[in-house]
């Protein structure tokens, strides 16, 4: 018990304490049933390839990188069809979507989604 409180302390200085970061990493955490130890071993390997794909980022950015990283790390687990439709979403309001732009058999049929 104690390692694991370690861990996630561990986990929340390297996020910076960021809620969403902290949030997105719960969240993940949480749906894969992971340790804390875990997912600061994916998030470190996450965060070494993306570092390699972008230019130098000025001191301070790490925050940053760090809620990015994150984010990274929950959108790559979705796979290629929850990745199109999370792309979709992001172009609506988040309040007052109507149902008829997103019928359930076309999600079914798109997506491989029943319920939302």
């Amino acid at each position: 018990m104690i390692v694991e409180q370690d861990d996630a302390a561990a986990l929340v200085a390297k996020l910076g304490a960021l809620p969403l970061a902290l949030d997105q990493a719960g969240a993940y955490i949480f749906s894969r049933q992971i340790t804390f130890r875990e997912y600061i071993w994916r998030f470190d390997q996450e965060f070494t390839e993306l570092a390699c794909r972008k230019p130098p980022n000025p001191v301070g950015r790490y925050l940053e990188d760090a809620v990015f990283t994150t984010w990274e790390i929950s959108f790559s687990s979705l796979g290629p069809a929850g990745q199109k439709l999370l792309n979709l979403c992001a172009l609506l309001d988040n309040e007052d979507i109507p149902e008829e732009l997103l019928p359930l058999e076309k999600l079914e049929e798109e997506f491989g989604i029943g319920i939302i």
